[in-house]
């Protein structure tokens, strides 16, 4: 019994001495690879070391500019990092000074500390608590690394171990180069020993701690990158598709290519049918140019629960790049078509067009509803967008109408268009003849232009026009000079082609046109519309009438002229 107590007694005399140096250095220089593999993680992860305080107070000096690019707030996790060093530095000097740094129980307490920090830091990263590596500099990270470095600092210099100090190469090195026995026998120049020792194991520790960190078996969940949400399922045309509303993204793809993208600002839901049996693709207004046609046998009807107006949406219909180019199509001649409200030709909107050649898909942008009909269609021409007719005659000069149920367009090079549905095939020139005389023109009013356009077609008698519209543009500075800053309207007149010249113009059932026409200020390109028109063949031309003018009687003769539309910057 007693020999027990004197040997418990021997064991907590040893625990309260003093260690001897002879080997204490051993410690230090695993702290200096601990060091190394520490910083290398931290300056991955969150772009502040947890021992080089020197590094810390770069990146400080460098949020004054906002720096480093990408993470202007990189200063502040430097000023936390470099505040809990000194922190950790001042604890450890004045908690192991009162204890007697250099007893065991002082030193065994003191690297308990230590690792209790390091496993905490790894399990506050490990459980996801704080961002680990590929994520923002700008998260939180693990002070604990910090108080962890302190604390190895000041224990190396209470050790008397200077020439190791843990946490700085530059000092090491710089006595490594002042050291005047560098080359010394390795048995004679242990501080020399001690120091290159250092440098390898911050060196080796920078090492481990890299490839560890980059391989992922250190630095946990967290770090790697989630997983890309899974696109939504495929729709099928019929599925009611639900709408997120607050302004959240709605992208829903088609077992067919169809995409529909949107933003509404409530929830609703809306459907995609097939239409099996469409409108030709040959019918179509809003474009001009060669014969358009559809490029696909079906179109798409669209339905929102609520025929909803406040949408920002998108329709993307897919093509088949082989198919266009075996008939002879640039993609960048596909069009997305939408039914026309009296549903005779699929209007087309060039300002809404988009074609996305990387992914195959020709859209249709800025929509506010998506209710409607949509189709794709394309045309062989060698021109992109809008394609104009020449004035005159000759095959290049001639615009085509092919017979049908619909409405086909033609626009001239300086806007004159024509809509036109007619039952049979019709071919159509326009030429212009210059010179209007004063007797041409009905009292009161004055030609707005020089001239007269005089349209000739291949059927006189247009016994199968089923509905014809000649809209007509205004030159909006010649308005104003006529009126001289007063009200003005703007009419339409035709005569019989071959008319004599002393034969007046009559003014196009004017009952139809509304009020007077104040000063044009508008910059886009006013037209005035002459719909319902019975005969196209003849002579046309634009009267002035100035407020305080006579107005002419409404002419006999013609029953059917329809209504004039407005004057405006678009077309009805």
């Amino acid at each position: 019994m007693g020999s027990f107590k004197m040997v418990q007694d021997e064991k907590t005399s040893n625990l309260s001495r003093d260690v001897k140096n002879s080997l204490t250095s051993i410690p230090i220089l695993l702290c200096c690879f601990t060091a190394g593999l520490i910083d290398s993680s931290t300056f991955n992860a969150w772009g502040v070391f947890a021992t080089m305080q020197t590094g810390n107070m770069v990146i400080m000096g460098l949020g004054a500019s906002h720096q480093p690019a990408g993470h202007p707030r990189a200063w502040l996790q430097a000023l936390v990092a470099i505040f809990f060093f000194f922190f950790g530095a001042l604890f450890t000097a004045r908690v192991t000074t009162f204890l007697s740094p250099l007893r065991h129980t002082t030193l065994a307490f003191s690297f308990f500390i230590q690792t209790a920090l390091l496993v905490t830091a790894a399990a506050l990263v490990q459980s996801g608590v704080i961002p680990g590596i590929g994520h923002c500099v700008e998260k939180a990270h693990a002070p604990s690394n910090n108080l962890l470095a302190a604390m190895q600092s000041v224990t190396a210099r209470q050790l008397g171990l200077n020439e190791i100090p843990t946490t700085v190469i530059t000092s090491v090195l710089t006595d490594l180069g002042n050291d005047g026995e560098l080359f010394a026998g390795p048995l004679k120049n242990w501080k020399r020993n001690r120091r290159f020792l250092a440098v390898v194991c911050i060196l080796l520790g920078a090492i481990i701690g890299g490839w560890l960190s980059r391989t992922g078996n250190v630095y946990f969940r967290q770090q790697t990158p989630a997983a890309p949400a899974e696109d939504p399922p495929l729709a099928k045309f019929g599925d009611v598709v639900p709408i997120a509303g607050r302004m959240e993204r709605t992208d829903q793809d088609f077992v067919d290519g169809l995409v529909i993208d949107l933003f509404s600002p409530s929830n609703r839901t809306f459907t995609v049918t097939q239409n099996l049996r469409p409108l030709a693709g040959n019918f179509v207004s809003g474009s001009t140019g060669g014969t358009f046609m559809a490029m696909s046998n079906y179109s798409y009807i669209i339905k929102t629960s609520d025929q909803a107006q406040d949408l920002i949406a998108k329709v993307e219909l897919p093509y088949d790049p082989v198919t266009l180019a075996g008939a002879g199509i640039e993609p960048a001649n596909t069009y997305v078509g939408r039914l026309s409200a009296d549903r005779t030709s699929w209007a087309i909107d060039e300002t809404r067009r988009n074609v996305h050649v990387s992914e195959n898909k020709t859209r249709i942008v800025k929509m506010e509803s998506l209710d409607g009909e949509f189709i794709l269609l394309a045309r062989r021409n060698i021109d992109n967008a809008n394609v104009f007719v020449q004035y005159g005659f000759g095959e290049t000069r001639t615009a085509n109408f092919s017979g049908g149920v619909g409405v086909q367009e033609v626009e001239f090079v300086d806007g004159l268009r024509f809509s036109v549905q007619s039952a049979d095939p019709l071919r159509l020139n326009v030429d212009l003849k210059f010179g209007v005389a004063k007797e041409m023109v009905p009292s009161g009013m004055q030609s707005l232009y020089a001239f007269t356009w005089v349209v000739n077609t291949t059927n006189a008698q247009n016994a199968t026009l089923a509905k014809a519209d000649v809209i007509f543009p205004i030159n909006q500075a010649l308005v104003q000079k006529m009126a001289g800053g007063g009200g003005a309207k703007v009419l339409p007149a035709k005569r019989p082609l071959g008319a004599p010249g002393t034969k007046a113009f009559e003014v196009m059932n004017r009952d139809g046109f509304g009020g007077a026409l104040k000063a044009l200020a508008s910059s886009g390109g006013a037209k005035v519309r002459a719909a319902g028109v019975e005969g196209l063949d003849g002579e046309y031309i634009l009267l002035v009438e100035t407020a305080g003018s006579v107005a002419p009687t409404k002419p006999a003769g013609e029953t059917r002229e329809g209504k004039i539309g407005k004057v405006s910057g678009e077309e009805d």
